[in-house]
């Protein structure tokens, strides 16, 4: 099979200048003002961790290495291998196991530098059965 439609059959000079209808024209660029994130959180986090997929998956390999490691407790004298706060890090909560819980918790001392670790019970009271992060400017301090 031939493909004769592919080859020229007759060829045309270049033209030598260019010619426009409308005649020159200038092209004006203002970069305008620059436009800063403000400095708060919520706006930085905004700007550089969910807007940046690079960053968002940077921070969240970080955090899941980190929820990954064992949990090792101990004091001068011996290490625990049963213990209340051990307990209460398998289960943080009921919406949360424990890899789920440090992974947010290493994610939010990644993204604005501190975090808050509240123990809640079903009252509302501080209490040993329950555990929640918080974030650090909704946190106040203990009575």
């Amino acid at each position: 099979m031939k493909l004769d439609f592919l080859r020229r059959t007759q060829t045309q000079p270049a033209p030598q200048a260019k010619a426009s209808a409308a005649g020159p024209v200038v092209a004006w660029h203002n970069a305008g003002r620059v436009a800063w994130t403000p400095r708060d959180n919520a706006s930085l986090t905004r700007s550089g961790f969910a807007g940046n997929p690079v960053g968002f998956r940077a921070v969240k390999l970080i955090a899941e290495a980190a929820a990954a490691l064992p949990v090792v407790l101990q004091d001068a004298e011996r290490r625990y291998a049963h213990h209340p706060v051990l307990a209460l890090l398998a289960r943080p909560n009921a919406g949360q196991g424990r890899n789920a819980f440090l992974e947010a918790l290493f994610g939010q001392v990644l993204l604005s530098g501190r975090c808050c670790v509240r123990w809640w019970s079903d009252n509302g009271q501080p209490s040993s059965r329950a555990a929640r992060y918080a974030r650090i400017q909704n946190a106040g301090l203990p009575p």
